[in-house]
């Protein structure tokens, strides 16, 4: 274990169960070459944890995009679509349906906030 700590190996130290230690200092005690073996292993043990760590907060932000991925069509499908401004119209045209498309999102919101049970405002 002790090889693979130092050469940063975490991989073949965890397979070696670094992970087993308690870090109570006895091999520390029994090197006769007086490798402070328990540091080694310590830092081995907070690398694998930290990899850990990351692989699981990887894994849940792929879960979660693959759910909004999911509810995208769904929520694309619910919104209602506006009709588009001609090209060719009058400038006060224009303005009306801009306006006209504002007051639209008013309504559309107002509804949302007076079906979730909140007074409009």
């Amino acid at each position: 274990m002790y090889w693979h700590a130092k050469a940063k190996n975490f991989d073949r130290a965890a397979d070696y169960s670094v992970r087993d230690c308690i870090e109570c200092g006895a091999c520390n005690y029994v090197c006769p070459s007086r490798i402070p073996l328990s540091q080694y292993f310590k830092q081995a043990k907070i690398e694998l944890t930290s990899r850990d760590k990351a692989q699981s907060f990887a894994e849940a932000s792929l879960q979660r995009f693959e759910r909004h991925e999911e509810r995208l069509p769904r929520l694309k499908s619910t919104i209602p679509t506006e009709p588009p401004i001609e090209e060719n119209a009058s400038e006060q045209n224009k303005a009306d349906l801009k306006t006209a498309a504002v007051q639209a999102a008013l309504a559309r919101a107002r509804a949302r906030r007076a079906g979730q049970g909140r007074a409009p405002s």
